[in-house]
């Protein structure tokens, strides 16, 4: 959502995306009584910053540093504020930016310039391109891939993006809309769970208008399961909960509704196997 502010887990949405749609500022200290030191990636002239932090040698009335963007008025112009401790180690922060189909954009233009090719200039609006010649193309990885990185990071824009797959329609590409009415269809015809007691305004489950309750959850986080010989690839798309007490969102569960390797059999988190009632004896397991 758009007022979800300048954190990497709200990164916006779009079918261009780069480096999580995000800038990662790199953090060290300087002298004492100046600036810290701060690089980012990636370089381009999409986005600004104003350094305005201290380093400091002490942590009296310390202000933590702190990166942040004119996003209410969807700007990109970053503003670096607050004190480093000069014994502190290099660190990374993510904030991301406004428009990555821009942003995107921007950065390939940048860098075919620094190979020699001229862009003149980047337009959203639509052009009859049959007098353009393909001259390279590039499939990405299977999305079993993306769902590792989804599931070990609890990944929000993989989500949004997934969710989007989801609601695709032949030739039409997927919305939000068509994305979230599929969940909801199946969690009503499959899953059993009453969705007019849900509210899902997006994929991941990181909007505050996403609304459900600790029942619907628990039910839903004890569904899917695996015959054994599948257990290797949803294992790879589960071992993030090796690493953390409890799933992160909704529709990092929700996912798994779309994950082929799911059957009747036993859950698999991890190295967690148990074995878990089918959705249909709901009412009697």
């Amino acid at each position: 959502m758009w007022d979800e502010g300048p954190w990497w887990y709200a990164a916006p949405v779009s079918a261009l995306s780069v480096n999580d749609n995000c800038i990662d500022f790199y953090i060290e200290p300087g002298k004492v009584g100046r600036s810290a030191k701060i690089d980012h990636f990636p370089k381009t002239s999409y986005i600004t910053f104003e350094n305005n932090s201290i380093t400091v040698d002490n942590t009296l009335d310390f202000k933590k540093i702190e990166i942040d963007r004119d996003w209410v008025s969807n700007k990109n112009n970053f503003t670096v504020t607050g004190e480093i401790l000069n014994t502190t180690t290099k660190d990374t922060l993510f904030r991301n930016i406004y428009d990555p189909s821009l942003f995107t954009g921007t950065i390939f233009k940048e860098l075919l310039k620094k190979h020699g090719t001229q862009v003149k200039q980047l337009s959203a609006k639509p052009k009859d391109l049959s007098d353009y010649k393909e001259i390279a193309n590039h499939k990405s990885d299977s999305l079993i891939v993306s769902a590792k990185n989804l599931m070990n990071s609890s990944d929000n824009l993989t989500a949004e993006l997934f969710v989007k797959s989801i609601g695709a329609l032949d030739s039409l590409p997927g919305t939000w809309k068509t994305g979230l009415d599929s969940v909801k269809s199946f969690l009503a015809g499959q899953v059993k769970i009453d969705t007019s007691q849900i509210r899902l305004a997006d994929g991941s489950g990181v909007s505050r208008y996403t609304l459900t309750n600790s029942d619907q959850l628990i039910y839903l986080g004890g569904l899917w399961q695996v015959p054994s010989d599948n257990r290797h690839s949803i294992a790879g798309c589960c071992s993030g909960c090796r690493h953390r007490s409890q799933w992160k969102s909704t529709m990092d569960l929700i996912w798994a509704v779309y994950c082929p390797a799911f059957r009747a059999g036993k859950a698999v988190y991890g190295d967690l196997s148990v074995m878990l009632p089918h959705p249909k004896t709901r009412d009697t397991g």
